[in-house]
């Protein structure tokens, strides 16, 4: 636990808290895999091919927890790559509940403290609110990805990164304290957060298109329908993830 931790409550990430993180953010990604998600002022986005199923790294999760535990609201930290994943995105949310007793801010709340009911309500809360940027995002960024450090919106940053379609793994760390909110005014709030810090395994790069658009080519080894690659194989909303069953060959890669 950090310095700037006041109020701490330590939070534990469950396997339910693994699966929705999961659940939520694949969800995202059919989206994009399925050629269903719109962007700014409700224009298409490219539909993604060979959109990568992202499944739960602990190594990735063990980094995420300890910036969560630091209690440093949405300032990212560069320690972060892993001897797998040398360049890893990163994604922080704050979701925020009354003082003192973990009220919810615009429902009626039945139980007072933190529980899981609660912290489901804030990672839900938290993937919804990173979705919904979507409508700032345009086909050029897709094309052609900006420097993440020019956008000046974080969660446009964090919405790009989400739907990074070479990335496969992403790892989550949870924590939950006291905020205060500095005001231009001079005063502040103060809040009771739950904080998300989430790693994915690949970084979009500038330059570079977000993912791969092109259909594939028949013959070419490709998944018909999704574009998986070789020793892949095509899931549920056109994600891609690995055939046990088959050898994958190094000669096909993906953006």
């Amino acid at each position: 636990m950090g310095p700037l931790c006041r109020s701490y409550v330590t939070v534990t990430i469950t396997t339910q808290m693994v699966h929705q993180i999961l659940k939520e953010v694949n969800e995202i990604r059919m989206r994009v895999a399925s050629g269903k998600e719109t962007g700014k002022d409700g224009h298409p986005l490219p539909r993604a091919y060979g959109m990568m199923k992202l499944f739960w790294d602990s190594e990735l999760a063990t980094l995420a927890q300890v910036l969560a535990d630091q209690c440093m609201g949405l300032k990212e930290d560069e320690c972060r790559a892993t001897d797998t994943f040398s360049n890893p995105s990163q994604i922080i949310t704050l979701i925020n509940f009354k003082v003192p007793n973990w009220d919810y801010l615009s429902r009626n709340t039945t139980v007072r403290g933190l529980n899981k009911e609660k912290i489901s309500f804030a990672i839900e809360k938290a993937m919804k609110s990173l979705h919904a940027v979507k409508r700032l995002v345009t086909a050029n960024t897709v094309y052609d990805c900006p420097a993440l450090e020019s956008i000046p919106d974080m969660g446009s940053r964090s919405y790009l990164k989400l739907i990074r379609g070479k990335a496969t793994h992403i790892g989550c760390g949870i924590s939950a304290y006291r905020r205060f909110q500095m005001l231009a005014s001079g005063g502040q709030n103060i809040y009771n957060s739950i904080q998300l810090v989430c790693n994915l395994s690949d970084e979009p790069q500038k330059g570079q298109p977000l993912y791969t658009t092109d259909p594939p080519i028949p013959g070419t080894g490709f998944t018909e329908t999704c574009g998986c690659p070789q020793g892949y194989r095509e899931t549920t909303g056109c994600l891609c993830e690995r055939n046990p069953h088959m050898h994958i060959s190094k000669s096909k890669t993906l953006i």
